[in-house]
C-alpha cells in the first residue's frame, strides 16, 4: 500500500484529528492545486481538469471539520478516485 493509498484510506474514514496539511498533500498527489484566494482563510484547489473544490483553512488547530472531509470525498468519488 503507498503512502497515497493510506491517505487516501485515512480520509475516508472521517477521522475527527484530520489536518489541512494532509488533505493538501493528498490532493497535490491527485493533481490539484491548491489556490489562495484573496484574504483570509477561504481556499479552493483545481484539479488539472478544471474542476473546483471550495475549501477553508481551519484555524487555529488545523484540523478539518467533517463535513469538510465528506465534502471532499463527494468530490473524490464523483472523479472515480
Amino acid at each position: 500500500m503507498t503512502k497515497n493509498d493510506k491517505r487516501l484510506q485515512r480520509l475516508k474514514s472521517c477521522p475527527s484529528d484530520y489536518r489541512f496539511e494532509e488533505l493538501v498533500a493528498l490532493l497535490e498527489s491527485l493533481e490539484w492545486t491548491l489556490v489562495q484566494s484573496g484574504g483570509g482563510s477561504h481556499c479552493f484547489f483545481e484539479h488539472v481538469t478544471g474542476r473546483r473544490l471550495n475549501t477553508y483553512r481551519p484555524h487555529p488547530s488545523g484540523i478539518m471539520k467533517r463535513y469538510q472531509l465528506k465534502e471532499v470525498l463527494v468530490v473524490l468519488d464523483e472523479m472515480d478516485v
